[in-house]
């Protein structure tokens, strides 16, 4: 578990990384919305991408949990904020994908309102049918050889 978040982050940091193309970015303090309760998987993964990133730029970056409607508040938040950079989202597939699908009258364009820069993750692989346990585990062998320097560089724990 230690390996995807590590994984997630980096990426996350990576990709951020090469956006963040404006000088003097970030100026201020940059607000990481985790739009579920704190504990889990978004709040996690915003929490330690956060942490890298106020490593890497020096900068803080402050995750705040805005829990509710499986998403949605906490998205509609980031979406009615400026469009400068200083307010991300962890966003998922609830608030941006099964809710406007649900809903006539959403409250934001999941594609038009937001910039999405990063993904930390999601389903790789899936399979339709039966699946050969040795051709996964062979698999996942495979990705944790390829993601162990990764994981390695960000000091995350590998046990």
């Amino acid at each position: 578990m230690t390996r995807i978040f590590a994984s997630a982050s980096l990426f996350a940091l990576f990709s951020i990384c090469a956006i963040a193309q404006t000088p003097g970015w970030p100026a201020r303090t940059v607000r990481v919305i985790a739009p579920f309760a704190a504990g889990g998987t978004a709040d996690l993964l915003g929490r330690i991408t956060a942490g890298k990133l106020s490593e890497s730029f020096g900068q803080s970056f402050i995750v705040e949990n805005r829990a509710g409607a499986g998403g949605v508040l906490g998205s509609e938040l980031v979406a009615r904020s400026a469009p400068d950079g200083y307010t991300l989202l962890v966003s998922g597939v609830a608030s941006h994908a099964i809710a406007p699908a649900l809903s006539p009258k959403f409250p934001f364009d999941p594609v038009k309102d937001f910039a999405h820069i990063a993904l930390f993750g999601g389903p790789r692989a899936s399979s339709r049918g039966n699946l050969d346990p040795k051709a996964f585990t062979e698999f996942v062998a495979a990705e944790v050889k390829r993601w162990a320097p990764v994981v390695k560089a960000s000091g995350a724990r590998t046990d």
